[in-house]
């Protein structure tokens, strides 16, 4: 299923493009993810190459959106992995650091989660980052997810074991 809306208004007043769906080759959603990787391509600085980004995001995404500005000006990409239908899925965020308009991209973002529970009647929404992310874990409180704890060596990063923050948006709590 592909959700496709042109008509949501930004509190700025701008108008946005939103996009759902699985991120599979010949869709819209696969589509506006090719046209702005590049800018997020821009931020990694060659830590990961393209090809093999492809590649890993058709596989291991289970569904995405993409929201821009009308104008272009403002880009994010959220998407999740792991998810358990009526129960919970982890959540994933990206926005390029010239496209990152807090006023922006924040409402695209909690628009993102709103429509996630709702299409997979999610319980649980999990957002696992690096614990040096410093700015990645205030976006994740700003969008309401609540700190669960730290994950000791969770992943490797730069050749090193490093511990993650965990944290939750619960539907039962109507945090959503």
């Amino acid at each position: 299923m592909q959700v496709y809306d042109s008509g949501y208004v930004l509190p700025t007043g701008e108008r946005a493009v939103l996009m759902f769906g699985k991120p599979r080759d010949g869709s819209l959603v696969w589509d506006a993810v090719k046209d702005v990787r590049d800018i997020f391509f821009d931020d990694f600085d060659g830590v990961v190459d393209k090809a093999s980004f492809g590649i890993w995001f058709e596989k291991a995404v289970d569904y995405c959106g993409v929201g821009m500005t009308v104008s272009g000006e403002a880009v994010t990409c959220a998407y999740l992995t792991g998810v358990t239908k009526g129960y919970k899925a982890s959540f994933h965020a990206v926005s390029a650091s010239r496209f990152r308009k807090p006023a922006v991209t924040l409402p695209l973002a909690k628009y993102a989660i709103s429509h996630f529970f709702e299409q997979f009647d999610l319980q649980k929404l999990e957002a696992v980052i690096p614990i040096h992310n410093r700015i990645s874990k205030m976006t994740a409180a700003k969008l309401g997810f609540k700190k669960e704890g730290i994950l000791r060596s969770h992943g490797v990063h730069k050749g090193k074991w490093i511990d993650y923050y965990i944290g939750s948006i619960l539907r039962e709590n109507d945090e959503i």
